[in-house]
């Protein structure tokens, strides 16, 4: 009897390893989502506003040159444009932007000045600011923004 319930156990034993052991505890993967840092995002400088019959022309530099955009596209960041923000008054930024696509160029033509407005928003003069926009992780990203121009 002794023999037949050791031989009982070793089977058990032997069969036991070589089977695949199940997990107790069940962890499920969650996907972790890389926020973007958006200070080390290049930004916009120097920004110029020219006002002519046509509009409020506006024109800037960034601080960024080939070498730094294929070091973001490494990281996974995606050039799209500029989006221009019109200030209402010099310290509130508005949720969207005045161009309905990102700017690819340097510059550009804000003809919404060219409508007349009464005199209670004629004492404000209109400031701009702008913001580079990237596309990561299939989110569009702005990075930080530029100093505030007036005209």
């Amino acid at each position: 009897m002794k023999k037949i319930f050791l031989i009982f156990v070793f089977l058990f034993f032997f069969i036991s390893c070589a089977r695949k052991q199940k997990d107790i505890f069940y962890f499920p993967q969650k996907e972790i989502s890389i926020k973007p840092n958006k200070l080390s995002l290049p930004y916009v400088k120097q920004i110029r506003i020219k006002k002519d019959k046509t509009g409020n022309n506006i024109f800037w530099k960034t601080n960024f040159d080939k070498d730094i955009l294929n070091t973001l596209e490494k990281n996974g960041y995606k050039f799209i444009g500029f989006n221009i923000y019109k200030l209402s008054r010099a310290s509130i930024i508005p949720k969207k932007p005045i161009n309905k696509k990102p700017v690819n160029n340097y510059n550009y033509l804000d003809k919404s000045v060219l409508i007349k407005k009464n005199k209670e928003e004629i004492k404000y003069k209109n400031c701009y600011v702008i913001k580079i926009v990237f596309l990561f992780d299939k989110k569009t990203v702005e990075g930080p923004i530029s100093q505030i121009a007036f005209e």
